[in-house]
């Protein structure tokens, strides 16, 4: 099926294209009731808005470009629910594309994101690369960061308060009586995962606790990784009690390890996770957690996002949401 042009849609009319331009693109300049008549006449004849030609001419796309290292797990699939929502509500439209955790990967989608010309991008990156951060550090498009912070840069950044949220576990933990505590990380590469243990060790601290007690050992973050990380602290620390871990999906690893070794949850390790995903509330034991609030990390950043792009001052330049404990009956 042919594309229906503008000049057909004149000819149709009887106006000139630019006219037709004028009433699709509701600039004014032609009176209501043309404009109705080339509005109706342009949908009988099913016309579609050829958006990369307008992009070109107007050098805007109202597209929004938007990297994340995963979209199938539940915690980055609410964040991009919130940023899709909000920039719905304002007229824009994203373009998703998920790194796989690879450097090279994130490089080449921020080049095309560029090459299509999108008017601001929501970047979630998986690596703290210091050439990664100059590139993004330079674009000259506006940019807000999700559950990443790039010291010493001027990039806004919504993160949750990750040390609240683990210092809010320890206690909880520390309260229950438990003083071995293990703690089951996410990736190496993981700005947040430093973030988390780094606060997992101040509060032990804190609450007069023996570091050497507690060991930590890392994962590359999948479930099948944790399991395997679980076991092998376990293993090798059998006097631990309970499990700091740092995601739902790393505690959920850790159900199976701890369960295969023949030991029960709560009652011979208590496991705490991070997130709060659906299937927190379905695992049995159902699982204590912290709650993170995804689905408005997403439509924060998107309103910061929707402020730079209009030339508005950030402040403050980042914003953190608040996180809570949920207990239920693993710890």
């Amino acid at each position: 099926m042919a594309k229906v042009t503008l000049k057909e849609i004149a000819r149709r009319a009887g106006v000139t294209a630019n006219t037709v331009s004028r009433a699709l693109n509701n600039r004014g300049g032609i009176s209501k009731e043309t404009q109705r008549r080339i509005l109706k006449i342009a949908h009988e004849m099913n016309y579609i808005p050829d958006r990369i030609a307008s992009s070109l001419r107007s050098m805007k796309s109202n597209l929004i470009g938007v990297m994340v290292p995963n979209v199938s797990t539940a915690n980055w699939a609410d964040i991009l629910r919130g940023v899709e929502d909000c920039a719905y509500e304002n007229g824009f439209q994203i373009l998703l594309s998920n790194s796989q955790e690879e450097r090279a990967r994130e490089k080449a989608i921020l080049e095309q994101f560029r090459s299509l010309r999108v008017q601001g991008l929501i970047l979630m990156p998986s690596f703290e690369s210091q050439e990664l951060i100059r590139t993004i550090a330079g674009l000259p498009t506006p940019c807000v960061l999700i559950n990443r912070r790039y010291m010493g840069y001027e990039i806004p950044f919504v993160m949750p308060d990750n040390v609240h949220g683990i210092r809010q576990a320890v206690a909880h933990l520390v309260n229950r009586g438990h003083e071995r505590i293990g703690f089951v990380n996410g990736h190496p590469g993981s700005m947040t995962s430093q973030i988390r243990y780094n606060a997992f060790t101040e509060s032990m601290r804190e609450s007069g606790i023996d570091l050497a007690g507690c060991p930590a050992i890392m994962c590359k973050g999948s479930c099948a990784s944790a399991t395997e990380a679980a076991r092998k602290l376990l293993e090798e620390h059998p006097q631990v009690t309970a499990l700091m871990c740092f995601s739902d999906l790393i505690a959920f690893g850790a159900y199976k390890a701890i369960q295969e070794g023949g030991r029960k949850i709560p009652g011979d390790i208590a496991v705490v996770g991070f997130d709060d995903v659906d299937l927190a509330t379905i695992v049995s034991p159902p699982l204590t957690t912290v709650h993170i609030p995804r689905y408005d990390m997403g439509k924060t950043a998107m309103r910061m996002l929707l402020k730079a792009m209009a030339g508005e001052k950030i402040e403050p330049l980042g914003q953190f949401m608040e996180t809570r404990l949920v207990v239920r009956e693993s710890a």
